[in-house]
């Protein structure tokens, strides 16, 4: 019962922070200048998807969303807050650990495009030292 009550306060806070986010993004977009809307777009073959509780914006070629650990995430992603289309795509995981993953993607992507989640937890739990 009282784990069943630390996940409904920790889903309130997340829902609050998106709401934040969502809303003081949605008074910015409408001041937007023209040129500033164009540092926005992705380059050809590109998708922006936003991370963490921050939303801090990563650019990742598209051919990534095929692979397992792009998979599990978004999975994990439509668990926690389902898929609601209200601008970018959001995944649920804390930024530096998606940076970690970019790392070793653009490192050796065919080594490490055929592993899951999973296997990135692990790996980037190991590396840090937790």
């Amino acid at each position: 019962m009282k784990v069943n009550k630390i996940c409904q306060i920790v889903r309130f806070k997340l829902f609050m922070h998106r709401w934040k986010l969502r809303s003081l993004g949605n008074r910015k977009s409408s001041h937007q200048e023209s040129g500033s809307l164009a540092k926005k777009t992705p380059p050809a073959g590109y998708l922006a998807v936003y991370v963490g509780m921050q939303g801090r914006r990563f650019l990742i070629p598209t051919r990534f969303l095929n692979l397992p650990v792009f998979v599990g995430l978004l999975k994990r992603t439509e668990e926690e807050f389902g898929f609601q289309c209200s601008g970018g795509l959001v995944l649920f995981c804390e930024a530096e650990f998606f940076e970690e993953v970019l790392r070793l993607l653009e490192k050796d992507e065919t080594k490490f495009g055929r592993f899951g989640l999973e296997d990135f937890f692990k790996i980037v739990s190991s590396e840090v030292g937790f």
